[in-house]
């Protein structure tokens, strides 16, 4: 393992707060007092909370900015202290105390003394670390030690006079191990430091964020009250005038609709058209899943936060910022393009490059979306969840899709969730729908396709070889789930296959699930699926289904509903629906196993 030795200046040089910064005891570590010829060390103009710092810089600079006069051949070097045998663990955390305003670069130090554990060095008293009397610098110098320090690198922000050690140590030091400093806040600054330098290290901090399934109950969902609705809306990506537009044409009144999305509320249309949904949708906490672009930008939420909580961050991001805002008015149009030559010849920044995970497109349309959004706007998307479940009506709700078997494995292995009755004490009029419920949970968790969020927020198809895809090609996965839920005999039944016909019978119940993400495919009614993004942001229409209302299976009048064979009925209100070739299709949809629905769209052209 590849080691590094250091020249120390300031408040490094005591080794308390050396092993207070870098984490641990030091005792891979050896330590001597050491010299740097030609620099000088200066005071800086302004003072940070944990103690007043210094900044060196070399002496011909420092003659030609700061000092009016030449100085003693003493006071042209350094003293501090040379460090050997830093980890890259160590260096990574001394980068991130020092900061921006310092620059690691090689030096040749030369050691005084003989080097010592710092085991034995830290038993040492102040006195020790600052004698009255140092003896002078030895004409004849050892040999030179390879190192790197830290060299301020703003000369104008540092003052004339020289800083001193001493001072430090008697009027600073302690607040770094004193009995009481964790309690300080500068100290609990610092380990807040190292902390995050550990995830940087051993890896990024959780962007996703993933909320698995929320449960709704038949009151969020109530699709048997003749006074109430359900209304679920097909991908938005803010398009909000469009989505206004079509509650307008339902007579949406929240006061007694119940408002679903399928999610991708935000992104791909106009930024502040995605403000405005996104904005209507937490103001008023509308129920939805989380889409694949809402993802997006709750990731770089989460990562924008993270870089915020970081000394400088704020800094670099604003600086960035305002590089890509000039760049923008010089006729830069490109940003993809801009960032990789701005990250490519930016090395000062280089740390910071690196906090941005491979492929994450900086200033594009999510980042500016989380950026913009306010806490409550983020709390509101952060808390959506993959995957709503909806006992009462047999429901899943996804934004791709959702598996009913394991592609891997033939329909009847007792593996599946549908080959199999779960087992549960039996009881006389409850069994049912205990039965019912249990074998839907059993599709969320043990279908292992069903347990990648990623599968969840971008399925469309799957391969011959059983591989999720979310690119054309491959059985879509719809299909799939409803073949598996047409073996579905009803838990009386025992497991039956056929050997000659093939014909398999499954002891389960079938389950419907709504969806959208798959706009390609345009609006996509199968008897168990129900796919409602029909392509808003692509100028074609903002699709919705309602449930409940007149359509409860309770609801009574004189023009009753019926469902032909086929599961469609012209209701003589026929709403303008349209699928992906632009022709008109019925309205009325079978819903669940004895229920019905209605489709309603609005031009988005």
């Amino acid at each position: 393992m590849a080691t590094y030795s250091a020249f120390f200046y300031g408040t490094l040089m005591h080794p308390k707060v050396l092993r207070r910064v870098i984490g641990v005891e030091g005792k891979h570590l050896q330590i001597a007092p050491a010299v740097l010829l030609d620099y000088t060390r200066h005071k800086v103009k302004r003072y940070v909370q944990f103690a007043e710092y210094p900044g060196i810089i070399p002496y011909p600079t420092a003659r030609e900015k700061l000092l009016k006069q030449d100085i003693n051949q003493d006071d042209r070097c350094v003293r501090g202290s040379l460090v050997v045998g830093l980890t890259e663990r160590d260096i990574l955390f001394l980068d991130v105390f020092e900061g921006s305003e310092y620059q690691r670069q090689k030096v040749k130090a030369y050691p005084l003394e003989p080097l010592e554990d710092m085991e034995k060095y830290s038993t040492k008293g102040d006195g020790s670390l600052v004698p009255v009397h140092p003896p002078p610098i030895p004409e004849h110098l050892p040999l030179a030690v390879d190192a790197e320090t830290y060299l301020y690198v703003a000369p104008d922000d540092l003052e004339a006079e020289l800083w001193s050690f001493a001072e430090f140590v008697s009027q600073n030091a302690y607040k770094w191990y004193s009995p009481d400093s964790r309690a300080r806040e500068d100290i609990v600054e610092v380990d807040k430091l190292r902390q995050e330098l550990i995830a940087l290290q051993e890896g990024f901090p959780d962007f996703s964020k993933y909320v698995e399934l929320e449960t709704l109950s038949e009151e969020q969902f109530p699709i048997e009250d003749e006074q109430r609705r359900v209304i679920l809306v097909g991908d938005v990506h803010g398009m909000d005038t469009r989505l206004q537009a079509l509650l307008r044409r339902l007579s949406y009144d929240p006061s007694t609709d119940v408002l679903v999305n399928v999610g991708d509320i935000i992104a791909k249309g106009s930024h502040a058209g995605s403000m405005a949904v996104l904005d209507f949708m937490a103001s008023n906490n509308i129920t939805a899943v989380r889409g694949n672009h809402d993802q997006k930008v709750i990731e770089w939420r989460v990562w924008l936060n993270w870089v915020h909580s970081i000394s400088g961050g704020t800094r670099w991001l604003g600086s960035l910022r305002e590089k890509w805002i000039a760049a923008q008015k010089e006729g830069e149009d490109d940003v993809d393009e801009w960032v990789a030559k701005e990250m490519k010849k930016d090395r000062t920044n280089k740390k910071w490059w690196k906090r941005i995970p491979h492929g994450w497109k900086l200033f594009s349309d999510h980042y500016e979306i989380a950026a913009a959004m306010t806490d409550a706007q983020f709390q509101y998307l952060v808390s959506r969840p993959l995957r709503l479940h909806v006992p009462s009506a047999h429901t899943f709700i996804v934004h791709a899709g959702l598996l009913a078997s394991d592609p891997e494995r033939d329909p009847w292995d007792k593996r599946q969730p549908l080959a199999t009755v779960p087992k549960i004490p039996r009881q006389p009029s409850s069994r049912n729908p205990i039965l019912r419920r249990l074998q839907e949970l059993a599709i969320l968790s043990k279908v292992p396709q069903n347990l990648d969020p990623w599968v969840t927020l971008n399925m469309r198809s799957v391969t011959k070889q059983h591989k999720v895809i979310r690119k054309k090609g491959g059985t879509p996965w719809a299909k799939l789930y409803n073949e598996d839920m047409s073996l579905c005999t009803g838990f009386d039944n025992e497991l039956h296959a056929d050997g000659k016909s093939r014909k398999v019978e499954l002891p389960c119940r079938p389950a419907t699930v709504i969806y959208g993400h798959a706009a390609a495919r345009g609006l996509d009614v199968k008897r168990w699926t129900i796919g409602l993004d029909t392509g808003c942001v692509y100028k074609r229409r903002l699709t919705a289904l309602v449930l409940g209302g007149k359509y409860a299976s309770t609801y009574t009048d004189t023009n009753t509903y019926y469902i032909s064979e086929d599961g469609l009925e012209e209701d003589g209100q026929e709403d303008e629906v349209f699928d992906i070739d632009g022709k008109r299709v019925r309205s009325i949809v079978r819903f669940g196993e004895h229920g019905k629905g209605k489709l309603y769209s609005v031009s988005c052209s």
